[in-house]
Parts: structure tokens; C-alpha cells; sequence
């Protein structure tokens, strides 16, 4: 038995780190000045950006008592104005529904999810199997 040398630098290791920590903090809205104040308290938070400058969307309150609703809009468009960014706010309802369409299509009928669910599972009982016995 032999060791073999890594091929890596401890600079590309250190570059690709600083790279996830950029990803990371982008993903959780950190900025220069420090944490970003909006949380991941609801199902879309941090998933939804705009179509138009790319900035992420926060979800806000429209309306009072009967007609309160909740939309998603522009963080950029919110902070900066029209001129930063013209992109029209989002109802959430819309982003509910469309979201329960794209998971019905993904599964594309329970039949066929369940199926797949135990193909899935047999197979990961089968590799275990396997392993236990190659360890053996």
C-alpha cells in the first residue's frame, strides 16, 4: 500500500473556499454593511429572484383586513425605486399555485411517484446489502 501526493495547492483550496463563502453569503443576503433583515421565516424566502435585474424578492403585506393579501417584490425595486428596477410585484397566491402545478407535473400522478418511491428504495436496500456483504 502507498500514499499517493495531492495534486492540490493549498491556494486552489483557498480560492475555492472563498468562492462558496461569496456563494453562501449571496444565498443568505448577507451585504457589506451585515446580515440582510430578511429572514427565511416563509417557503419561497431566498429561493425567488427577479426577472429583471436579478435582485431577490421579499415578501410584503398589501392591503388591511379583507383585502389583505401578501406579494413578493424587487428588493432592488423596493429599496431604489422605478428607476432601479421596473419589474411588477408577484401575488403569492400565483406563486403557490404555480408551484403546486410544477410539483403535480414533477410527480406525474401518484402512481407513478409511489412506483418510483419503491424501485428507489429496493435499490438502496439492495446496495446496502451489498456492502454488508463485501464487508463481511
Amino acid at each position: 500500500m502507498y500514499l499517493k501526493a495531492m495534486n492540490r495547492s493549498s491556494s486552489d483550496d483557498f480560492a475555492a473556499v472563498q468562492a462558496e463563502f461569496r456563494r453562501r453569503s449571496f444565498i443568505r443576503g448577507y451585504s457589506s454593511t451585515g446580515k440582510n433583515q430578511y429572514g427565511c421565516k416563509y417557503p419561497f424566502s431566498g429561493m425567488l429572484f427577479c426577472y429583471n435585474c436579478g435582485a431577490k424578492l421579499q415578501r410584503s403585506c398589501w392591503g388591511t383586513g379583507k383585502t389583505k393579501s401578501y406579494i413578493w417584490k424587487c428588493t432592488n425595486k423596493a429599496l431604489n425605486g422605478l428607476d432601479a428596477c421596473s419589474a411588477k410585484d408577484v401575488k403569492e397566491k400565483d406563486l403557490e399555485k404555480a408551484f403546486i402545478r410544477a410539483m403535480n407535473r414533477a410527480i406525474g400522478g401518484e402512481r407513478a411517484f409511489l412506483q418510483q418511491l419503491l424501485e428507489n428504495i429496493k435499490t438502496g436496500i439492495e446496495q446496502v446489502e451489498q456492502e454488508f456483504t463485501i464487508g463481511s
